[in-house]
């Protein structure tokens, strides 16, 4: 079986949510908020890119590059004009705090978007897809030299070594990196740019033996068709698929009230 990280990651938060994105394929609309967070990868990846190629790598050029990808039809034709001005003036500030972190590292970039296919053995064998955004060599005169999996996030919260720790996308992209390279990284980098800050994580084989159980866990849910909503408020208030959620609720609620008086009626005439 093979599955892309996304759909582990969707089925992980609501398998009801898989069965609507990956099964029933609902459209999807996508926001302004998702282009955000395409152009800002796409942007830092070109940094690196810039690196590889010994290309000019300054900070107007960082600018003029997210402009060329931004200010496109495909979002100016479908937003306010005012969103992607606020969306972009964001992105200035991110992008200056991604170039402070990035100009002073003596690093070398091993692959950018390096696409991976981790394969986990089992009756059936899970093959596993997804993307490691860098993978770096430093050099550095205090920590020597180091070859970090760097995963970067624009939330406005800090990052966490506890979730980052459990979590399945950095998890299964560190094996894949084992057993593709046939070498250990030195950390996972968790980057925040927004906050600018960092956490360096350090994965064990415990972290892959979990794993390897939610994604079996996960892949046979998806092959028996078992997809029930998630309970989470948060995730619900949130999810773009929740009018057919609701919908398919109502409709499940209907059956059991429908269920239920058939009984009543069948036990009023046995009676």
């Amino acid at each position: 079986m093979r599955l892309s990280i996304q759909e582990v990651l969707d089925y992980k938060n609501c398998p009801q949510l898989y069965k609507f994105k990956h099964v029933d394929f609902l459209p999807e609309k996508k926001e302004l908020s998702d282009y955000f967070r395409q152009v800002i990868r796409q942007t830092i990846s070109y940094y690196y890119f810039c690196m590889i190629d010994k290309n000019e790598r300054s900070l107007n050029n960082l600018f003029t590059k997210w402009e060329q990808l931004w200010f496109c039809e495909d979002i100016e034709s479908n937003f306010k004009e005012e969103d992607i001005r606020e969306k972009s003036n964001m992105a200035v500030t991110l992008l200056k705090n991604f170039y402070r972190y990035a100009s002073n590292e003596k690093v070398t970039p091993i692959a950018v978007d390096f696409k991976y296919d981790a394969m986990f053995e089992g009756d059936t064998n899970l093959h596993i897809v997804g993307t490691i955004p860098l993978i770096k060599l430093l050099n550095d005169k205090t920590r020597g030299r180091e070859t970090n999996l760097v995963f970067f996030s624009y939330s406005p919260y800090m990052p966490d070594d506890f979730l980052g720790k459990i979590d399945l996308n950095t998890t299964v992209a560190t094996y894949a990196f084992r057993k593709g390279f046939e070498t250990k990284e030195s950390n996972v980098i968790l980057c925040n740019i927004g906050k600018k800050q960092e956490v360096a994580l350090q994965k064990s084989g415990e972290d892959f033996v979990r794993a390897r159980k939610a994604l079996f866990n996960i892949a046979t849910g998806i092959e028996n068709r078992i997809f029930y909503p998630s309970d989470n408020r948060l995730n619900c208030g949130k999810c773009r698929f929740k009018i057919f959620c609701m919908n398919e609720k109502a409709m499940e609620d209907r059956y059991v009230v429908s269920k239920g008086l058939d009984n009543r009626k069948q036990c009023s005439r046995n009676s």
